[in-house]
């Protein structure tokens, strides 16, 4: 018990690292593999734009297009729209080339939801807004220079309209937007323990907690579902095991949770690791995070076997993760102070 309180007070002094857009370290190492000869087949890349759901937004001679992990074009486009963005939760923000209307396509090129929205246009840089939680912010109309004032609106997957309202601030935060470049105001970083595992994100990754990564692993049976990328940025094999707290940011004792995660990256590597929220929300700001770094994982599991998990959630052995409400704020006053 003693040895890991040490890793549970480094983790009141975190030291926040600059934002990236979830997945951008994956996009670095490829480029710096492949970039030559992507250039030679007159493909570019235009901002920090990542892999998401296998594909990348990049410019193919003069037109917005995607490829894949494997350098190949996936043709989207097929010559519609002046711009594409990246993928999320299966649907991507598309301009078309003659109208300037925004609509969304599938990974099949398939036009779901029409081109009819609009864009905001910032500083040369064109925002449109990506699905989080299954929902996506529209334009009424184009917002030039400034988004103090736009008319918006949230839809569906289904391209239905709801939560019309002036939006009265340039803040563009709480609009969940990406920009032409691949900036995402909303990127959710977290908090740092300690070199040299870094720039730990949480992304958003859907409704299916069973298969969050998508490749088979089974990590919860309910919930949404959502990864942590970590990234190894030393010349040295790292392992480590750590804690994820989340609560919620006005402090009350909802929806307090413990995810845990055995790191074990080779030098420079970034790995995704999928975990599942019995609660909504984790990157939308509801919810404040704490990292948790322990000396061995038989600390880690001595810390687990000592957090007073809710047993009436209807969570089988080793589904483990919501904390009792009754007594989750005495618990986080005593291990963390807050």
């Amino acid at each position: 018990m003693k040895k890991y309180l040490s890793a549970l007070l480094a983790a009141l002094t975190l030291v926040s690292s600059l934002a990236i857009p979830a997945f951008a370290a994956n996009a670095d190492q490829f480029w710096l593999e492949n970039g030559d000869k992507l250039l030679s087949q007159d493909i570019f890349q235009y901002g920090e734009r990542p892999f998401r759901e296998g594909l990348m937004p990049v410019l193919v001679g003069e037109q917005w297009n995607y490829i894949d992990e494997q350098g190949q074009v996936v043709d989207l486009n097929r010559g519609r729209f002046m711009y594409v963005f990246d993928f999320f939760e299966g649907l991507a923000a598309v301009m078309d080339k003659d109208t300037m209307q925004v609509g969304y396509i599938d990974t099949t090129g398939k036009l779901v939801i029409p081109c009819q929205f609009s864009a905001f246009d910032a500083m040369g840089s064109v925002y449109v807004g990506y699905f989080h939680d299954g929902r996506a912010t529209v334009f009424a109309s184009d917002a030039f220079g400034s988004v103090n004032g736009a008319q918006v609106a949230e839809i569906n997957k289904s391209g239905v309209r709801s939560n019309a309202r002036t939006w009265g601030t340039d803040d563009l935060t709480g609009l969940y937007l990406i920009g032409d470049n691949g900036y995402m105001p909303d990127a959710v970083e977290l908090p740092v323990v300690d070199n040299p595992i870094s720039k730990m994100v949480v992304n958003y990754t859907g409704n299916g907690a069973f298969d969050p990564m998508g490749d088979g692993s089974y990590v919860f049976s309910n919930g949404m579902a959502y990864a942590v990328q970590a990234t190894n940025n030393t010349d040295q094999p790292q392992y480590a095991c750590y804690a994820l707290v989340s609560y919620a940011a006005d402090k009350s004792a909802r929806g307090t949770q413990v995810f845990f995660f055995e790191m074990d990256l080779k030098p420079y590597e970034t790995k995704q690791y999928g975990f599942s929220s019995g609660f909504g929300g984790l990157t939308r700001g509801d919810y404040a995070f704490l990292w948790v770094k322990f000396d061995s994982k038989q600390d880690m599991e001595s810390f687990r076997s000592a957090v007073p998990f809710d047993q009436y959630q209807g969570q089988s052995e080793g589904e483990d993760r919501i904390v009792d409400s009754g007594c989750a704020g005495a618990w986080m006053q005593q291990n963390f102070g807050v």
